[in-house]
């Protein structure tokens, strides 16, 4: 799987358990058959049932099959969070624990390279211990880093037990996934759910202010670091944090005078914020850059369908994009901004590819689009802008159909004009057709399926330029600067153009015809030079 390619889908948040656990493991988390013949298994804490999991927390293979199915490419696998034990006193038992656990991520991400990448996790409550197994991960497992928890018991995270830690981090330049963990409960926190749903994001959110406030960026400018849920409710609170660590800096900021808001850009956050509105914002405040894919999977709160949610937000046309032409046709007529809107869709590069067949249309429409707001300079501009991109991007026999369609059409319509009146005014939209065109296809090559019967075209209306008025005279210069554009690498001799120029001469300084120093003769266009337009077999 080409992990380059720009559509790739990475989550970097994601839990994985071994299907079953060592005698020592299962002091701490207890894994037990959901019921006979039923594949789930039930996760078991201190004797109490804690929650039912899935297969896909601990079947690599059903993990694998529905990542093909959601389009994701890779998955950063760490432990479930309630498997850090910091609490524990046996330091050792909690040490071959987290071995145990990195074997088993190490194991599958060497399994299936191109699909996994691994975070370990370490006894962070011995920090020697954590240091010695954040080496074994990083140089002996293959591992990026490790998944930390947002506190460890009383400590947070700028504690000064920690600075071996953060210093070992920053020397093996690995990566550090924060998550929270043992949030507030009891009393009145036991209703609706609330230390996952409101203790969570205070967690990360704590964790953050301790790591700016406390000044270990600082210390270890080089930490990479990311946090879990978006960030907790630290993006929408930051003005708060600010105002609280300038109104009161003996409180806020005795360890580290910065502000807060100035180390955004400086650490990471998953996209999981389960809504449109809050994602619209994370960026707003975080910027994309620094907001990764994530979804919790495989666990009810997070996102079962990963990448969905940024989608939502800001491709909201990727399921509706208009597909045939009346619709495309409508909704450049009724939204003013459709235009910008739907080339953002067409240009997005980590969303998969419009087909080349609406593309087409949409090439067709925006042609008629053209053609329909002649006196709007700036749009005009922005179409043809848009149809060059969208030339580039297709390029098809149905583009050089239709515009050789409309050059016929084109050709229809002087031909009778020129019947009923030997000069006339050219039309506006026929004259920005044939400069749209000389923008398009900016070549001299007088064999080419298009600009031949373009320039063939341009030609007979510069043969038959009525100059009866000033802004007829106007608009035969503009014919003979298109002239120019064509013919100025081949340098090929125009006689019409040069016959035009006498008589615009002539009106601005009448002479006698006697006068000229030199004559040019001029005949019709013949029928064989238009010949292109009924026999064109160049496509």
């Amino acid at each position: 799987m080409d992990l380059s390619s720009p559509l790739a889908r990475i989550d970097i948040h994601t839990h994985i358990l071994p299907s079953k656990l060592s005698t020592i493991a299962q002091k701490y988390l207890e894994l037990r058959p959901h019921a006979h013949d039923d594949p789930r298994l039930d996760m078991f804490k201190d004797g109490k049932f804690f929650r039912t999991i899935e297969p896909n927390c601990f079947d690599i293979n059903v993990r694998l099959r529905e990542m093909d199915e959601k389009n994701i490419s890779m998955q950063v696998l760490s432990t479930i969070p309630v498997l850090f034990n910091y609490s524990s006193k046996n330091y050792q038992d909690v040490l071959e624990l987290s071995r145990e656990l990195n074997n088993h991520i190490s194991s599958i991400c060497q399994q299936h390279p191109t699909r996994f990448i691994g975070l370990g996790t370490v006894p962070l409550q011995a920090p020697h211990l954590a240091i010695d197994e954040l080496r074994r991960c990083v140089n002996e497992l293959g591992l990026k880093g490790v998944q930390i928890g947002t506190h460890v018991n009383e400590w947070n995270l700028d504690n000064e037990e920690l600075d071996q830690f953060w210093c070992e981090v920053e020397k093996l330049d690995a990566c550090i996934f924060i998550h929270p963990w043992e949030m507030p409960t009891g009393g009145r926190f036991d209703a609706y759910w609330m230390p996952w749903l409101c203790g969570m994001p205070f967690e990360t959110t704590s964790a953050i202010c301790s790591i700016l406030m406390g000044g270990v960026l600082e210390r270890y400018p080089k930490l990479r670091l990311a946090f879990a849920h978006g960030g907790g409710s630290f993006p929408f609170t930051v003005g708060r944090i600010d105002h609280g660590h300038e109104c009161r800096p003996d409180l806020c900021a005795y360890k580290n005078s910065h502000l807060p808001s100035s180390y955004i850009g400086r650490f990471y956050v998953d996209s999981l914020v389960h809504d449109t509105r809050a994602l619209k914002f994370l960026v707003e405040i975080m910027n994309e850059n620094y907001i990764m894919l994530g979804s919790d999977c495989p666990f009810p709160l997070g996102e079962s369908k990963p990448g969905e949610l940024i989608i939502k937000t800001f491709d909201n046309d990727l399921d509706t994009f208009p597909s045939d032409i009346d619709k495309l046709q409508t909704r450049l007529s009724d939204d003013k901004n459709a235009l910008s809107t739907i080339w953002k869709r067409i240009n997005d590069k980590r969303l998969p590819p419009i087909p080349k067949s609406v593309l087409s249309n949409y090439f067709d429409v925006l042609l008629d689009y053209y053609e329909s707001v002649t006196s709007n300079k700036i749009l005009l501009n922005q179409i043809g802008k848009n149809l060059l991109h969208l030339l580039q991007l297709v390029n098809n026999e149905q583009i050089k159909t239709n515009i050789i369609n409309r050059l016929k059409q084109y050709h229809i319509t002087l031909s009778e004009q020129i019947e009923n009146d030997k000069f006339y005014q050219v039309d506006l939209s026929f004259i920005l057709f044939l400069k749209l065109i000389a923008h398009l296809y900016p070549t001299s090559d007088f064999s080419h399926p298009i600009t031949t019967p373009a320039i063939t075209l341009l030609v007979q209306a510069i043969n038959h330029s009525s100059l009866k008025s000033l802004n007829s005279c106007r608009q035969a210069l503009f014919l003979i600067d298109l002239v120019k554009q064509w013919i100025s690498k081949s340098h090929r001799y125009v006689p019409e153009v040069i016959v035009l120029l006498i008589k615009l001469i002539q009106l601005a300084c009448p002479i006698e015809k006697s006068q000229y120093f030199i004559s040019f003769s001029s005949k019709q266009i013949g029928n064989n030079q238009l010949l292109v337009l009924n026999k064109n077999n160049d496509l």
